[in-house]
């Protein structure tokens, strides 16, 4: 996705303005949606859950299919 930027802003200023939040804040090349963050939030401060166990889950929902191996 190609996000166009303001050059009277800075790009993780233009990222936040349009909902996304920067990983970085001197020239960010990715983004996450402010939405994501504070699901996260919420996660880590509710349920105690971690970022690493966040994104587990993240990938999971990505891709849902488990490899299961069964011996009969």
């Amino acid at each position: 996705m190609k996000i166009v930027c303001c050059t009277c802003y800075s790009v993780a200023e233009s990222f936040l303005w349009q909902g996304l939040w920067p990983p970085t804040p001197v020239e960010p090349t990715s983004a996450f949606t402010t939405a994501l963050m504070e699901f996260a939030i919420a996660l880590m401060m509710e349920c105690q859950v971690s970022i690493f166990d966040l994104v587990k889950g993240l990938n999971f929902s990505a891709n849902p299919l488990i490899k299961v191996s069964s011996s009969f």
